[in-house]
């Protein structure tokens, strides 16, 4: 149980910060997620792929009940992630969610 301990807190020890922007609209049953390692930049493409949209999509988004345009911030291991990219995550990478940072919504 001590070994499992340490394990459990070198995982920990080496989660890093990442920013995830999602965008989801249940309508068209597709989405897609990209990942930054800078915060900043990942809120400046969220918005600037915001405001590049046309008034209908932005509708879409916002009267879509599953609807997602946001940023979030993740920590996850580098593991984790070389899983995350090479699709051999299972999951996504919501569950590694630690805080809300922007929503066009």
């Amino acid at each position: 149980a001590v070994a499992e301990t340490r394990v459990e807190d070198l995982e920990e020890a080496m989660k890093e910060k990442r920013y995830v922007f999602e965008e989801y609209r249940d309508k068209w049953g597709a989405g897609s997620e990209k990942v930054f390692e800078n915060k900043n930049a990942a809120v400046e493409f969220a918005k600037e792929e915001w405001e590049s949209l046309t008034k209908k999509d932005k509708d879409s988004y916002q009267q879509d009940p599953a609807g997602m345009f946001r940023v979030y911030e993740i920590e996850i291991t580098p593991q984790e992630l070389e899983a995350y990219e090479e699709g051999e995550l299972d999951g996504v990478l919501d569950e590694y969610k630690t805080s809300g940072i922007w929503d066009a919504l």
